[in-house]
């Protein structure tokens, strides 16, 4: 008993602890990174500007519950992993590790539609002010229901491993549970596939925008240093002003063309971040999507793995954080405004 208890510290250190201190100091990164996000569009962002960012306040608030939840899940679940007797908190936090992050796929999705109709669809219906709000309470109410069944399929579950010739055996709080196992497989492959048909259907949004931001690009490569350079480059989407004649002035059609380039370049910056947010989620789903199909549909699929397999297989399992944590970078380096609003926080503060 006790060389199989030490075998199974050994074994935990070898194959979690690693992988558990490197997603902890990444979600420490991503909660500081979100929480300054969320701090700056809501208190720094000028209204007119906030209520077209709209999604990305919300969106930081998923991803600051993602990274407290998965946190709290990944630091358990190592250090309990043989030893974690109770059903009803696990239950808990994997309803609550589903739900935030079920709820952050599905906005991103909602970003995707506006921004969709927005660009390529200009002079359609638009989503206005109550139906994004409408649409993040539907977005809620899904994560909700998508989530309850876990209550029920997943738990505590009894489980053994082979390591260095001797079975361990104990309790530990992972996806399923084997008294509903038939449940489990199929509430868990219907979630894989509501995860990948959200990726699909987002990109899917996205692929006509990023083939005309390519386009322009190239365009925009071939005829440089040409006058003709910011009409090709309107090619993409409609912008938000309109041409209002002819300035009699040099002077003034000089400041004219340097505001419009510059309104281009700000909202060819917006549409390039928002591909980014989503290219990064697709990135970062992949795996993680991929390692629960394995873990659901495979019969004591960590039974015979060694130490680095089973850390391989837990790293790719959580590697969906990256896109919880991936965003501030990204609005950082896209959002002008909200490089503005990070420079007035400083500023105030020095």
């Amino acid at each position: 008993m006790d060389n199989s208890t030490d075998l199974a510290g050994e074994f935990i250190f070898k194959a979690f602890t690693p992988i558990t201190v490197i997603y902890s100091v990444i979600i420490l990164i991503g909660l500081i990174g979100n929480i300054t996000v969320f701090y700056i569009y809501v208190t720094k962002m000028p209204h007119e500007r906030f209520e077209q960012r709209y999604f990305i306040p919300v969106l930081t608030f998923f991803d600051i519950l993602v990274c407290i939840v998965s946190f709290v899940y990944f630091t358990v679940q190592t250090y309990r992993w043989l030893t974690f007797h109770s059903d009803m908190l696990c239950k808990w936090m994997v309803f609550f590790v589903i739900f935030t992050m079920m709820t952050s796929d599905a906005i991103l999705l909602a970003i995707a539609v506006h921004r969709y109709r927005k660009i390529c669809r200009p002079f359609g219906k638009q989503m206005t002010l109550k139906w994004r709000r409408l649409s993040v309470v539907l977005v809620i109410s899904s994560g909700i229901c998508y989530s309850i069944p876990s209550l029920i399929v997943d738990g505590v579950k009894d489980f053994g491993i082979e390591y260095k010739g001797v079975n361990i055996t104990g309790q530990g709080c992972f996806i399923g549970n084997k008294q509903y196992h038939l449940l489990q497989v199929v509430y868990h492959g219907i979630l894989s596939l509501i995860v990948t048909a959200n990726i699909i259907l987002t990109a899917a949004m996205y692929v006509p925008k990023a083939v005309l931001i390519f386009r322009r690009y190239k365009k925009r490569k071939s005829s440089s240093g040409s006058n003709n350079q910011s009409e090709t480059s309107m090619e993409m989407c409609s912008l938000d002003f309109h041409a209002s004649g002819q300035s009699s002035h040099s002077h003034s059609a000089s400041h004219s063309h340097s505001v419009i380039s510059k309104q281009k370049a700000v909202k060819h910056n917006f549409n390039v971040m928002f591909l980014f947010i989503i290219v990064v989620y697709f990135l970062a789903y992949i795996p993680t999507t991929v390692v629960n199909i394995l873990i659901s549909t495979t019969n004591d699929y960590y039974r015979h793995l060694s130490t680095t397999e089973y850390g391989v297989s837990d790293f790719f399992l959580k590697f969906y954080i990256f896109n919880h944590v991936a965003n501030p970078f990204i609005y950082a380096y896209f959002d002008t405004d909200f490089r503005g609003g990070l420079r007035k926080m400083f500023k105030c503060r020095s």
